[in-house]
């Protein structure tokens, strides 16, 4: 993983972008959540802001190179700063209670709408919300 800095339009320093080399596991049905911090503190920290991805849309078994990830923009961090990628590997499960959240809540507002909803929930005794426990995997980087 490397941290690789993006630009304006006039050439200024915009922010940083993480890039990952990686080998998606062949065979489908597996979910994902990259999360940053900095400095210990997460950075995005509600559902609709951070990237959910299935490998049903990256591919089986493919090869990324320099695959951009999560960006940070220069007004979030400061030279010294510790960025954290976290990457989570969520369960199908977890994964369609998070898009059901956000169908309910953020993709919300035409006029050929659904009524709402409760979204799926994993908690007992017809409790709402979602409990997660996944296997994380963390890189951390110095802001240059």
């Amino acid at each position: 993983m490397i941290l690789s800095p993006y630009y304006d339009d006039q050439g200024t320093l915009d922010g940083y972008e993480f890039l990952i080399w990686t080998k998606e596991l062949s065979g489908y049905g597996h979910f994902y959540v990259w999360r940053v911090l900095n400095n210990g503190i997460y950075i995005k920290d509600t559902l609709s802001e951070i990237t959910l991805e299935a490998d049903e849309y990256l591919g089986d078994g493919l090869e990324f190179a320099a695959f951009p990830i999560e960006s940070v923009g220069i007004s979030e961090i400061n030279s010294g700063d510790i960025l954290t990628l976290e990457q989570h590997n969520l369960s199908k499960q977890t994964y369609n209670t998070f898009l059901a959240i956000l169908e309910e809540t953020e993709w919300k507002g035409g006029i050929f709408d659904s009524p709402p909803a409760n979204f799926p929930s994993n908690i007992s005794n017809n409790g709402l919300g979602v409990f997660v426990v996944t296997p994380v995997v963390t890189k951390n980087i110095v802001v240059p």
